[in-house]
C-alpha cells in the first residue's frame, strides 16, 4: 500500500455534536465514484451506511459495506477508500482514545476494521441518528452508550463463519433475487437440495432463516432507495419486493427502530414531490 496520509476529510460533513466521554457524532455525504487513496483517521469511528456504500482495502484484505451495514475502523489503520454507486450518506461516531481502549479490551473483532449486519448494532445506530437529528442532549448520549454496548456484546461472541459452498451460492442467489424470490422454495429448487436442507444450511451459516435473510435484504434494497431517491414509498415498497407499502413499513420497523419516511429524513433523503 503507498504512503498513508493522516487523514482524509474529503467528505461533506453536518454540523457534529461533540458528546460526554470524547464522542463525536457526524453525518456526512460522499459523492459517487470518490476514491479517498490510503489514509488513517486520528479516532476509531463506528459508521452506519445509511445509503449508497463503500470498498476498503488494507494490507490485510478488504471489507465493503451497503446500506444497513456497520463498519468499525480502529484509530491509525491505514487503508484506502472507494465509494460505490450513488454515492455515501452515513452517521459517523468518532470514539475518543480512552473509550477505544476499553472497547479493544472487549474481543478480537475490535482491534481490526470490520463490518457488521448484526441485527442489535443496526437498530442502536438507528437510534443515534434519531437522537442526534437536531441536537445530542442526554438521550443522544444513551444512545451512543447502548450502540457501544451493543458492539461490546457482539464482539464477545464468536465470529460468525464465512459461507461457502451451497450456502455460499444460495446467498448470492438472494442477493440477486431478493425482488423476486418467494423464500425457501425457489432457493431449494435453484439449488436442487431439499427445503429442509437449505432451512438447516442458513441457520448454521446465519443464525437465522431463509425468509428472515430475505426480509433483511429487502429493507436494505428499501434504504438505499430512501436515502438516494425521491420514490414514492409505495413505488420503493414494490422495487425492494414487498408486498405493499404497510407490509415495508412493517418489516423496515421491525429492522431498524422506525418507519422508512423517518429513515429517509434521518438519511437526508429526497423528499416525493406531490402533484395536486
Amino acid at each position: 500500500m503507498p504512503a498513508v496520509r493522516p487523514d482524509f476529510a474529503s467528505a461533506e460533513s453536518s454540523p457534529h455534536f461533540a458528546l460526554d466521554r470524547g464522542v463525536v457524532v457526524r453525518r456526512r455525504a460522499n459523492p459517487p465514484g470518490q476514491v479517498m487513496p490510503p489514509h488513517a483517521h486520528p479516532f476509531a469511528t463506528l459508521t452506519l451506511v445509511m445509503g449508497g456504500g463503500f470498498s476498503d482495502e488494507y494490507e490485510s484484505g478488504t471489507a465493503e459495506g451497503a446500506p444497513l451495514s456497520v463498519a468499525f475502523k480502529p484509530s491509525g489503520h491505514p487503508h484506502a477508500t472507494s465509494v460505490r454507486g450513488h454515492g455515501m450518506r452515513s452517521l459517523v461516531i468518532e470514539i475518543g482514545p480512552a473509550i477505544e481502549r476499553r472497547l479493544r479490551a472487549c474481543g478480537a473483532l475490535l482491534h481490526g476494521c470490520g463490518v457488521s449486519t448484526d441485527p442489535l448494532i443496526i437498530t442502536r445506530m438507528v437510534r443515534v441518528a434519531l437522537t442526534t437529528l437536531d441536537s445530542p442532549g442526554p438521550q443522544g448520549e444513551h444512545a451512543v452508550d447502548q450502540a457501544l454496548a451493543a458492539l461490546t456484546q457482539r464482539a464477545r461472541g464468536p465470529m460468525p463463519a464465512q459461507p461457502k459452498g451451497a450456502a455460499a451460492r444460495a446467498l448470492k442467489l438472494l442477493e440477486l433475487e431478493h425482488a423476486e424470490s418467494t423464500g425457501t422454495g425457489s432457493i431449494a429448487a435453484e439449488l436442487g437440495l431439499h427445503p429442509t436442507s437449505v432451512t438447516r444450511m442458513f441457520r448454521r451459516s446465519l443464525g437465522c432463516g431463509v425468509m428472515e435473510h430475505l426480509r433483511r435484504l429487502r429493507v436494505r434494497a428499501a434504504a438505499e432507495r430512501l436515502a438516494n431517491s425521491a420514490l414514492p414509498l409505495a413505488l420503493v415498497a414494490c422495487e425492494a419486493g414487498f408486498a405493499d407499502q404497510a407490509h415495508m413499513t412493517r418489516c423496515f420497523r421491525r429492522e431498524t427502530g422506525v418507519t422508512p419516511g423517518l429513515y429517509r429524513r434521518l438519511a437526508g433523503g429526497q423528499i416525493p414531490v406531490t402533484v395536486a
